[in-house]
């Protein structure tokens, strides 16, 4: 059981719910209750449950195919810790991520198949949402399979399925709003509004995902370069990695500090504030050690770090839910 849980990820998963549980019920719920629309009513609790365990699933499956197409390469970076192949068997591993992706392909599904129902909704527009989630299982395989050895493709891909995470239940919310209440021209312009504020989110999540990516791929190097993958600095070298790096941190820095001052619908004095707390000072910690790094070790806790940023990102829905319509 220890190597099962450890395949599929299970303290990223629980980052995957209470991101998605925060966006819902810190960002879209005050933002909707402002507007006299209950976000409850728009999009219901089980509603949202199903579309959590949709993506836990699916997310849980690519974490489980991503390690089946790695044997090789885990095998050379992590000896001792890698689990398929040793923990668990690749016809167990196959097996595991079929039913997980069959859960989350369904769960989704069944969110489709209740606008179809209840909210008679065309049944082309409600088969679009059903097989969304089948969609990301063939991105994760392929991603897994081909793309993530691929330059730049693999970091931008997996960059965007990680922004997908918060990015999913404003689709789905607005959907349903604009399904139940119709599109007329101020509810179209209150669901772009909340998708944008969604977005700015993603954005976050897609910024420092692609940095801890990069950062993986140094620390996957050798055996990146035994299976003849094609990532940063096995192509471009340390230095022009390097630079990218540096490069993507400070325009994250910049994006943010924009959005905190410009873009968000309060006075920014406390967002500020937070900001510099949880972001810019800790990337110029992060710029310090990727100046000094040399060995593996080094981008493991690069990468560590960028995680953090990003959760501590995402713990700025507290403060966007204590501040809206105060």
């Amino acid at each position: 059981m220890k190597d099962y849980l450890k395949l599929i990820r299970w303290p990223n998963l629980i980052c995957i719910a209470l991101v998605q549980l925060a966006i819902y019920y810190l960002v879209i719920s005050p933002v909707s209750n402002v507007a006299g629309v209950p976000a409850t009513k728009v999009f219901p609790e089980s509603m949202l449950a199903l579309l959590v365990i949709a993506s836990l699933f699916t997310a849980a499956a690519g974490y489980v195919i991503n390690d089946y197409f790695d044997v090789k390469i885990d095998e050379i970076n992590h000896p001792i810790y890698h689990v398929v192949g040793k923990g668990v068997s690749k016809h167990a591993a196959m097996t595991l991520f079929i039913v997980l992706a069959v859960v989350g392909i369904l769960s989704g599904g069944a969110i489709g198949l209740y606008t179809y129902l209840s909210l008679n909704v065309p049944i082309m527009l409600a088969f679009t949402y059903m097989i969304l989630f089948m969609v990301l299982v063939g991105i994760l395989w392929f991603y897994s399979s081909a793309y993530k050895r691929m330059l730049v493709v693999g970091n931008v891909i997996a960059a965007g399925l990680n922004a997908m995470v918060p990015m999913l239940v404003g689709v789905y919310f607005t959907f349903f709003l604009l399904m139940k209440y119709g599109s007329s021209p101020g509810n179209v312009e209150f669901s772009h509004y909340l998708l944008v504020i969604v977005g700015l989110f993603s954005f976050c999540v897609f910024m420092w995902t692609f940095i801890s990516e990069v950062a993986d791929d140094f620390e996957e190097e050798k055996g990146d370069r035994e299976l003849e993958c094609h990532s940063f600095p096995i192509v471009w070298g340390h230095t022009i990695s390097k630079a990218i790096l540096f490069a993507a941190i400070l325009f994250t820095n910049a994006a943010t500090l924009h959005i905190v001052c410009r873009m968000l619908p309060f006075p920014m004095f406390s967002s500020l504030r937070y900001a510099c707390c949880a972001v810019v000072i800790p990337s110029i910690g992060l710029c310090y050690l990727l100046a000094r790094a040399s060995v593996r070790e080094d981008y493991h806790y690069i990468s560590l770090i960028s995680k953090v940023i990003l959760l501590l990102s995402m713990g700025y829905s507290v403060l966007f839910y204590l501040s809206y319509g105060a």
